[in-house]
């Protein structure tokens, strides 16, 4: 069965997309050349505050000449935390420039998804072994990132990188990663905020090449004091001097001067182009069908292009310049000038165009930022599953805690989500009485699952006899859902495994038949596991492999 996108497919390549060096932009000669040179890091850090060029260096250090080594690239979001997903997503950005990497290692994410550093990444850095040319794994935005689980095992990739592969990370703050330990070996390239600046020659370069823009030298020494060098923030002032703004009230401006500069620009522009630019900042990703459904315009595929030849700080996602993104600070100022109202609706309109094109994670954000609970819920309702069987526990995890108990309760699909979720995690205490009270619930779908469930908990708690026959009564239910009939055969199988029956291998191929055919990733790993194990265990090594 080929791989699929773990979530989102439509938006898949953004992520995985090496941004364009952009014309106009100063070459950061120098800092390219020590990226370049500096072949002993294991690790290479970029740290610096919003804005000042972070992914730039790193986009320029990619098309740099006398780099050799590939570049996979992984632009994160907070949707990223998930530990599965995570992973996931970093096997498929290596798979960008070495197709077919990471059989085992994806085969084990989804199996074993809880023992990252005891299993996975293991496997990772094995198959990294064998990469060739050398490769640099980008994370761009890790600060978005703040689940332990993916720190501590991204810590023990950075202790044991093969020669093969090496890491670059672009963050705003500096990463929970043995860097001092690095630091000592010799084993770190750091680029701070500081290097990042640009001095006056380069602040008056990038005026002219990009914006046409001369200044005398003490107006140029004024701006620096005032940017610090800070790249967006002279973006900014250059576009605002490109419209004939006095340079020495820039220069002047009150202490947020990114925010003041934003403002500037924003104000600058005719009345049809700032609500365009406002009511499209709810959104991460911007798309011309999206943004038309947003403003409920029409225009959206000559205005993205228009914004970016007006150096209006939109950043495209995809080579074929279909999807963009604001730049972070410019996107910040711009929500701010957003109403709650019209900001709600706005949010309902996104929701409705992400659910009616599969994106189940962006409808589900927007509906709780629209305040549409119920909707947030019926979205969830429907989509947990495939999100679970994707071993993203995490996700589903995410997406239940935003909701308050009572909508969980009300709402049999919600109340099976939670119980999985518990059961699935270990935490079978609480889902004891969770198990209970679902089996009282009259819905007839929740009770032929109560019943199934039963006899799984039965299993985890280490009662084979009372699993057995709970799967047995299951069974005289029977449910034409093909997820519940692979949950079936599976807790059949398992519970004839510890009896030590035979029958316990029918099972399990009825179940690997059950999973591959409803595409149940995790459902298959299971039954193709024991029935592997079953297979050592009467002398088939060849069977079992």
């Amino acid at each position: 069965m080929a791989d699929q996108w773990p979530a989102d497919g439509a938006l898949a390549v953004t992520k995985l997309h090496i941004p364009e060096r952009r014309a106009g932009l100063i070459r950061r000669e120098s800092l390219v050349r020590h990226l370049c040179a500096d072949d002993e890091a294991r690790l290479t850090l970029i740290s610096a505050p919003p804005g000042a060029g972070k992914t730039t260096l790193l986009a320029e250090w990619h098309a740099a000449p006398e780099e050799t080594r590939r570049f996979a690239w992984l632009s994160l979001d907070a949707d990223d935390g998930d530990p599965v997903r995570f992973w996931t997503l970093v096997i498929e950005a290596l798979r960008v420039v070495h197709p077919g990497f990471g059989e085992r290692t994806h085969a084990a994410l989804r199996s074993v998804r809880g023992r990252l550093v005891e299993v996975v990444v293991p496997l990772l850095i094995n198959e990294a072994f064998e990469l060739e040319p050398e490769t640099i794994l980008v994370l761009d935005d890790l600060h978005v990132i703040d689940a332990p689980e993916v720190h501590q095992s991204l810590g023990y990739l950075v202790d044991r990188l093969p020669a093969a592969l090496r890491l670059a990370i672009a963050t705003r703050v500096d990463p929970p990663l043995p860097l001092a330990r690095l630091r000592v070996r010799g084993e770190l390239c750091e680029v701070r905020g500081h290097d990042l600046q640009l001095s006056d020659a380069e602040a008056g370069e990038l005026l002219h090449e990009r914006f046409g823009v001369r200044l005398e030298p003490a107006q140029l020494e004024r701006l620096q004091q005032r940017t610090e060098g800070w790249a967006a923030a002279l973006q900014l002032a250059g576009i605002s001097l490109r419209r004939g703004a006095d340079p020495d009230a820039l220069a002047a401006a009150q202490p947020a001067v990114l925010e003041y500069l934003a403002r500037e620009v924003l104000d600058a522009q005719d009345s049809e182009m700032r609500r365009f630019l406002v009511e499209t900042s709810v959104l991460d990703r911007l798309s011309a069908p999206l943004c038309d459904a947003v403003t409920g315009g029409s225009d959206a595929a000559e205005r993205l292009p228009e914004l970016d030849r007006r150096n209006l700080l939109v950043v495209p996602l995809d080579a074929g310049h279909r999807w963009w993104r604001y730049h972070h600070l410019f996107a910040d100022v711009l929500r701010a000038q957003l109403e709650p109202g019209s900001a709600a609706e706005l949010h309902r309109r996104a929701l409705a165009w992400h659910a009616e094109h599969g994106s189940p994670d962006d409808a589900i954000r927007h509906a709780l930022a629209a305040g549409e609970t119920q909707r947030a819920a019926g979205l969830m309702a429907g989509h947990w599953s495939d999100a679970f069987n994707r071993g993203e526990l995490a996700t589903v995890e995410r997406w239940l805690t935003a909701l308050p108990e009572e909508t969980i309760v009300g709402d049999s699909r919600l109340w099976l989500a939670e119980l999985w979720l518990l059961m699935d995690s270990g935490r079978l205490v609480e889902a004891g009485p969770r198990l209970q009270e679902l089996q009282l619930d009259a819905a007839p779908e929740v009770r032929v699952w109560g019943q199934l469930l039963q006899a799984l908990h039965a299993f985890k708690l280490g009662d084979t006899g009372a699993a057995q026959d709970g799967v047995a009564r299951a069974l005289e239910l029977d449910s034409a859902d093909r997820f519940w009939r692979t949950v079936a055969a599976l807790v059949r199988g398992l519970a004839g495994y510890a009896a030590g029956r035979v029958a316990a291998a029918q099972a399990f191929e009825e179940a690997a038949r059950l999973a591959r055919a409803d595409g149940n990733r995790l459902g298959l790993a299971y039954a193709l596991g024991y029935r592997a194990l079953m297979a050592v265990e009467t002398g088939l090594p060849a069977e079992a492999e």
